[in-house]
């Protein structure tokens, strides 16, 4: 049985408190550019978005069915992949119709493939903070429908924060793809 600590508790009944209006929106697994926690526009307000994402890539696949490792022709095989992504997300409303937001990531990844020219298993097991992301989003127009419809424009930009180099066990730098940081270059 798990117990909570009086100071958890004291923490929690103190974050309980002091939201006056919050709001929720549903689970997913989105792009980090994906601005769905400004859907609620109250002008000069703050708003904080924190997501989780854990995808464990262990099968490679060749359309919708499953294929055998070597199955498809490279210089090395892909065993697993491992994503945890955290995501903090701060976003600002400066008017009715424009809200900005700036997001972190958190990459913790474990990657292991056979490299065929070797003929050696190599792994990473890496976690640091991702590209950042500044976005703006202008509402072009709003309708007084029930629904509340909303035509928005979006535009970001990816900056270089992220580490571009990671060194696996072998002592080989990892793919572009699994670094946590791309060079604002994808």
């Amino acid at each position: 049985m798990r117990h909570v600590s009086v100071a958890g508790a004291l923490l929690l009944l103190l974050f309980s408190l002091a939201a006056f209006n919050a709001h929720a929106s549903c689970g997913s697994s989105s792009c980090p550019i994906d601005l769905h926690a400004l859907q609620f526009v109250d002008e000069g307000r703050f708003s904080l978005d924190l997501s989780f994402q854990y995808i464990d890539q262990d099968q490679p696949r060749i359309g919708t069915r499953r294929a055998q490792f070597g199955e498809i022709a490279s210089d090395h095989e892909e065993r697993r992949t491992i994503n945890r992504l955290a995501s903090l997300q701060l976003n600002y409303a400066l008017s009715e119709r424009l809200q900005l937001a700036l997001t972190v990531p958190y990459v913790s990844r474990s990657h292991e493939h056979f490299d065929e020219e070797n003929a050696e298993v190599e792994r990473w097991n890496f976690s640091d903070v991702g590209d950042a992301a500044v976005q703006a989003r202008l509402r072009l127009f709003a309708s007084d429908a029930p629904a509340h419809s909303s035509l928005w424009l979006t535009g970001g930009v990816k900056l270089p924060t992220g580490t571009t180099h990671e060194t696996g066990d072998t002592g080989e730098d990892a793919e572009v793809t699994i670094a946590p940081g791309t060079g604002s270059q994808g």
